[in-house]
C-alpha cells in the first residue's frame, strides 16, 4: 500500500507544471462561468477559450481587453484582496441600495399574484400554451463573434419603408436611440412599447410583459428623475436561424431620487425579434462599466 502511494506521488511530481491546475486560474474560470462567459472545463489551465472569455469580461467592464487576468480584472471579480489605501473600483462606489433595474430580481410568483389581484386577469394568461424560448447565452455569444459596429454619430441613409421587416443599420441605430430615449420618459408606455409579450428580463428569467410593467412602476418611484444618453456606437449581430438580432450599446445615466444622485455607465445588450415590421425586445441585460 505504501509503495502504491509512493509511486502515485512520484507520478504526480513528474507531471510538468504547465499541465497542473492553477488555483487562481481555476477561480477565474469559476467566476466567468458564473457570469455565463466561459463554458470550458474548470481545470485551472489557461486556454484560448479562457482568454477569449476574459477578454469579453474586460470589454463589458470597460477595461483594456487584453485577455489576461491582470490585477484590475481580478479585483473587479472579487478575486484579489484590496491593499491598504487602495481605492475601490468606480462601479463599487455606488450606493448599496438597488441602482440599476437589474439590481432587483423579480419574484415572479408574488408579482403575478399582485397583478391578478390588481387587474382581475385570469391566472391562465401567465401560462400560455406556446412556450417562449429565448436565445441561450451560447447563441448570443456565438452571434457576437460576427459583430458589426455602427456609429450613432454618423448620418445614416433614410429608412426606405416602415413596413420593411428587414432591419438595416439605420433601423437598428434608430431603434437603440429611441429605446434609450424612452428610459428617461415619465410616460411608462413609452418604455413598455419596446418589449415583447414575454421577455428574458435581466436575471429574473422569462417574465410576462405585465410583470415588467409593474417592476418599471416601482423603479420609477425609487428614481423619479432619470436621464439616459446612448454611447457613440452600437454593435449588432444576427443570431443564425432565429430571425433575431443582438444589439449592444453603452448608456450614460443620471438618476435622482430620495435625496440621492447617482450617475454612471452601463453596457446594455438587447435581443430583438428582427423578422417583423414592429421589432420588440425579447431579451435584455445590462452590466456596470467603469469610467
Amino acid at each position: 500500500m505504501r509503495k502504491q502511494i509512493l509511486l502515485s506521488t512520484i507520478a504526480l511530481l513528474a507531471v510538468p507544471l504547465e499541465f497542473r491546475g492553477d488555483d487562481q486560474v481555476r477561480s477565474v474560470q469559476e467566476e466567468l462561468r458564473r457570469r455565463h462567459l466561459y463554458f470550458g472545463d474548470i481545470d485551472g489551465r489557461r486556454s484560448g477559450e479562457l482568454s477569449e472569455a476574459v477578454r469579453r469580461y474586460q470589454k463589458r467592464k470597460g477595461f483594456v481587453a487584453s485577455g489576461t487576468d491582470d490585477r484590475d480584472t481580478l479585483r473587479s471579480m472579487g478575486l484579489a484582496v484590496r491593499l491598504p489605501g487602495e481605492r475601490a473600483p468606480k462601479e463599487m462606489e455606488w450606493p448599496a441600495e438597488p441602482v440599476l433595474r437589474s439590481d432587483t430580481p423579480i419574484a415572479a410568483p408574488a408579482a403575478i399574484e399582485a397583478v391578478i389581484e390588481e387587474t382581475g386577469i385570469l391566472p391562465e394568461v401567465f401560462t400560455p400554451k406556446l412556450t417562449f424560448k429565448p436565445p441561450t447565452e451560447k447563441e448570443i455569444i456565438r452571434a457576437s463573434a460576427q459583430t458589426v459596429r455602427v456609429s450613432t454619430k454618423t448620418p445614416l441613409p433614410p429608412i426606405a419603408s416602415r413596413n420593411d421587416p428587414r432591419l438595416a443599420p439605420a433601423h437598428l441605430v434608430l431603434f437603440a436611440k429611441n429605446y434609450v430615449r424612452s428610459l428617461s420618459s415619465k410616460r411608462l408606455q413609452d418604455q413598455l412599447h419596446f418589449y415583447g409579450d414575454r421577455v428574458q428580463y435581466f436575471h429574473s428569467g422569462t417574465v410576462d410583459r405585465r410583470i415588467i410593467e409593474r417592476s418599471l412602476v416601482e423603479y420609477a418611484r425609487r428614481w423619479p428623475s432619470r436621464k439616459y444618453t446612448i454611447g457613440e456606437v452600437i454593435d449588432y449581430a444576427p443570431i443564425r436561424g432565429r430571425g433575431e438580432i443582438v444589439l449592444t450599446f453603452r448608456v450614460h445615466f443620471q438618476l435622482k431620487g430620495q435625496g440621492k444622485k447617482v450617475e454612471g455607465i452601463t453596457e446594455n445588450r438587447v435581443v430583438i425579434n428582427a423578422a417583423t415590421a414592429d421589432p420588440r425586445i425579447i431579451s435584455v441585460d445590462e452590466r456596470r462599466v467603469r469610467k
